[in-house]
This record gives C-alpha cells, structure tokens and sequence, in this order.
C-alpha cells in the first residue's frame, strides 16, 4: 500500500479532513493534499514524522506495507447523507460566488467532500460556512 493510501486510510479512521491534519500539524496548505493525491511521492522524514504525531500514531504505521487486499466495500461504510452533501456544494456554491473564485472540477468535488466531511461529523450535522470559508482561504 502507498503511503499515500495509508495515509488516507488512518485519516479516515480517525475522521480528520486534509485541511484538519494540515492545520493540526501546523503544515503549510497542500502539503498533505500533495502526498494524498500523489504529486509527492517521496516526502521527507520530517514531514511524516509531523503527520504521524498530528494523527497520533507512529510513523510505522504510516509508511508499513500491509498484506491485507481487502475488497474496496469490505469494510463498513459510514451511512452516506446525500441531503448534507448537497447542502454541502449549495454552501461551497455560495462562498466560490460570493469571493468570485473560479476552481476546477476536481478541487470542487475535493471541497466538498472535506465541507461534507467536516459536517457530518460535526455535533449538529450542518454546514458551517466559517469553516467553507476558512478553507477557499487555504485553498
């Protein structure tokens, strides 16, 4: 497994977002997204070490090779809200507007999944446009 995957992987277990573990770790934007999304392939120890001790595990357990070939659906999923999603890209929607940004297809869908992320695990399951906001900054 990539570290890139195991990386995602013991983020979702843990429920933090991109934006959450860079911010927690005190990173500068994109350093996470970068290694998630594969234009860092190779970061330094140092970086991984900062990202294992934001997540609270060792850096073993991030960089390991497992055997386990699990199928994609054989863990359980989380039950998927469609409504916060959509509330989710109606608010990335307003904010995109409102600061007259332009953003590709593939930040779009990556936004709002971490604003849908952010929300559903959140104590009332809403959108909170602070946080919509706070992230276009950082984008």
């Amino acid at each position: 497994m990539s570290i890139a995957k195991k990386l995602r992987q013991v983020m979702d277990e843990r429920h933090i977002s991109i934006y959450a573990l860079e911010r927690t770790a005190g990173m500068k934007p994109s350093v996470v997204q970068n290694i998630i999304y594969g234009r860092s392939k190779n970061p330094g120890v140092d970086t991984i070490k900062t990202i294992a001790k934001a997540l609270n595990c060792s850096v073993a357990e991030l960089i390991e090779e497992t055997n386990d070939h699990l199928p994609l659906f054989a863990a359980p999923l989380e039950p998927w809200n469609l409504s916060l999603f959509v509330e989710s890209l109606k608010a990335l929607e307003l904010v995109i507007k409102e600061q007259s940004l332009t953003i590709s297809q593939k930040d779009t869908f990556s936004l709002a999944q971490e604003i849908y992320k952010y929300a559903a695990h959140s104590p009332a399951s809403t959108v909170d446009l602070t946080f919509v906001r706070w992230l276009l900054s950082k984008k």
